[in-house]
């Protein structure tokens, strides 16, 4: 192993403050953090590009457009306090209930959180030492080269780093990342394993990679999650603005439409997005909605209502994370312990 990628796999291993800590120091220090979000509807569309740069285009557009969305501080506070919801849940875990497999692709909860740990290592390796987020990348890339799937990587590369111990040392260096974050310039940039991505979107990527994982352990567990919070619009409207990108990044032309959106968030106002039209639209809540759009639940599990062809087609294909294009689930795979198919 090269010292750079030494360097990227015992970040973690810094001294740092606790999640709870930092959080309230956050709000001690800034109160005004803890007001809802403010971020005015996307009424733009998203074009058809070229297809060679397409998809790496589409999604640059994506994250120019949310450069409009609420305070950095805001985001990151949003992300630290994503984690501590999730915190919470695992903490309660038994040792059994850390290897039992879910309905995600069969992940263990180990796994789920094996794979959100190891991917704030890289996001801490690119905000504090490129070299060392290079480094670990190739190691990562020839490791699966071998025929490793990406899930034995992870499992081989943080051996018997589980339950308990992996859960506080995730919150431990996502706490280190978030204070990465902080100290990064709103318009500054970020490696990643696509495109860059400016800090505002890394940040609420990460927010959203936490809450739609964390799905499968609440579905494992035949637990609700939590009532939606104003956070929970950060995914929303990554959701909203990746229709584009769900098109071009299966080498689909655009609709030439945007659908209404139209979300119950149970504290406010609903959330609406575009011209209201009846015969393009999506409604309903919107944590089924950003279930759809993270590709936890099949649009038929879900009680969204859906009217019109490109809005039907649209939520076929949802996919709000970056990466190559991937099928949602299909309707029953994904649910609740107990509820039938």
């Amino acid at each position: 192993m090269t010292p750079e990628c030494a360097r990227a796999t015992t970040l973690a291993a810094i001294p740092f403050r606790s999640l709870a800590a930092a959080q309230q120091e956050s709000k001690t220090r800034h109160p005004e953090i803890n007001r809802g979000m403010d971020v005015a509807p996307c009424r733009s569309r998203l074009q058809p590009m070229s297809l060679a740069s397409m998809a790496t285009d589409a999604y640059d557009a994506i994250q120019r457009l949310y450069q409009g969305g609420h305070s950095m501080l805001q985001q990151i506070t949003d992300l630290r306090d994503e984690t501590d919801e999730l915190y919470r849940l695992l903490i309660t875990l038994t040792a059994d209930h850390w290897g039992r497999a879910t309905l995600f692709k069969s992940w263990t909860v180990n796994d789920i959180v094996q794979h959100l740990h190891l991917s704030d290592i890289l996001g801490l390796a690119s905000a504090t030492d490129v070299s060392a987020f290079d480094a670990l990348r190739a190691d990562i890339a020839a490791k699966r080269e071998t025929g490793l799937t990406r899930l034995e990587e992870t499992r081989q590369r943080l051996g018997d780093l589980v339950g308990p111990v992996l859960l506080d040392r995730w919150q431990q260096t996502l706490s280190q990342l978030c204070d990465a974050l902080a100290a990064k310039t709103p318009d500054a940039r970020l490696k990643w394993a696509g495109p860059d991505m400016g800090v505002r979107m890394f940040t609420t990527a990460r927010q959203m990679e936490i809450w739609s994982h964390s799905q499968a352990i609440y579905d494992l567990l035949g637990i609700a999650r939590p009532a939606a919070s104003p956070r929970i619009r950060n995914i929303a409207e990554i959701g909203v603005r990746t229709f584009g990108w769900a098109y071009t990044n299966r080498g689909l032309p655009v609709p030439p439409e945007v659908p209404y959106v139209r979300l119950e968030n149970g504290f406010e106002a609903p959330w609406e997005w575009h011209a209201p039209d009846r015969g393009n639209a999506v409604t309903g809540g919107v944590i089924p909605f950003c279930q759809v759009v993270t590709q936890t639940r099949n649009v038929a599990d879900t009680d969204l209502a859906v009217t019109g062809d490109i809005a039907t087609h649209w939520m076929s294909i949802a996919q709000c994370f970056a990466g190559p294009p991937e099928t949602p689930p299909a309707p029953g795979t994904r649910r609740m312990k107990g509820t039938p198919r």
